[in-house]
């Protein structure tokens, strides 16, 4: 490999992380799944899970070297909050302790995403550029 691919494959990660957080900080705080896609689209908010799921998981896949090296279990956490909460919705059992349940699964997930990310960061400036992340 050569001397400036680890730079530009960090690059790239962080890129692609930004961007799925954006995406998912605009779905939550503007409910995109709950009316925007149903509304103008005429799909349920299923379709836009599976999404979710995909992007994921193919972000998983491209990243896995450097995801692997950096506090895994705290990101498996963010996606284990984040999927729980996506089953209690699916659940849509509308009382007060589902929906209070749901959030804290939901924000559990956040926080994990972004201590994942704080820590990731944070780790990578502390080491050497000559051979970083993979």
């Amino acid at each position: 490999m050569k001397e400036g691919e680890g730079v530009k494959v960090m690059r790239s990660f962080l890129n692609w992380s930004g961007l799925i957080t954006l995406f998912l900080a605009l779905d939550d705080v503007f409910q995109v799944h709950e009316t925007l896609i149903p509304y103008y689209l005429g799909l349920t908010e299923h379709y836009l899970y599976v999404a979710y799921i995909a992007l994921l998981l193919a972000y998983t896949v491209k990243f896995y070297k450097i995801l692997l090296t950096r506090n895994f279990v705290v990101l498996l956490f963010a996606y284990l909050g984040f999927a729980i909460s996506i089953i209690i919705d699916e659940l849509e059992i509308y009382s007060e302790l589902w929906v209070f349940l749901e959030d804290c699964f939901k924000f559990a997930g956040i926080c994990m995403w972004c201590v994942y990310f704080v820590r990731s960061i944070s780790q990578s400036f502390s080491m050497k550029l000559e051979k970083p992340f993979l």
